[in-house]
């Protein structure tokens, strides 16, 4: 009974430990995920500043048809 104990606990230590060591491991992926797609929204903020007027154009004709009583 008693060695089955030990085993049991040594178990847990072990799953223990390979939790943390893959809990570690998602924190660094995800990190890493997330610091790509703040690269990635950086290069499209510019893109978009730069044709902002023209979406704008878009934007407004795009409202001015979705207006028009189409009857």
């Amino acid at each position: 009974m008693l060695m089955s104990g030990v085993v049991a606990v040594k178990s847990s230590i072990i799953m223990c430990g390979r939790i943390s060591r893959f809990q570690h491991l998602y924190h660094k992926v995800l990190l890493f995920i997330l610091s790509l797609l703040n690269k990635f929204i950086e290069k499209k903020k510019s893109f978009f500043n730069s044709y902002k007027n023209e979406y704008k154009l878009i934007g407004m004709v795009t409202s001015k048809m979705l207006a028009i009583p189409w009857t």
